[in-house]
């Protein structure tokens, strides 16, 4: 439930469970090329990796998210009122892009 996991997830697959929230920052100055004490969450990161991502990878994202998801064990689903979520790696921000994304046509 990190953004910067949904980051990742537009350009590869990740399923390796972390025990900190900032665990998934080296991951994305890697695969976005920026530096290794650059702060992700910058104005100029932030433009950085979002030029680097299109309506592909935000598919590919959901697609990930999704394989994520099925690979869990339904005994350690956990609920926030009536959603379901897991232990890391997850996310549910793709339900919504994907939403969105049917409402629009593209997929």
């Amino acid at each position: 439930m990190n953004f910067d996991l949904w980051l990742i997830l537009h350009k590869e697959d990740y399923n390796r469970s972390v025990s900190k929230n900032d665990a998934y920052v080296v991951d994305v100055r890697r695969i976005y090329g920026l530096g290794s004490s650059e702060d992700i969450k910058s104005e100029s990161a932030i433009n950085k990796i979002l030029e680097q991502i299109n309506l592909d990878d935000v598919k590919s994202a959901i697609k990930r998210a999704d394989d994520i998801r099925e690979y869990k064990i339904d005994d350690d689903k956990m609920f926030i009122g009536s959603s379901v979520y897991f232990p890391n790696p997850d996310f549910s921000i793709h339900k919504f892009i994907e939403v969105v994304l049917v409402d629009c046509g593209e997929i």
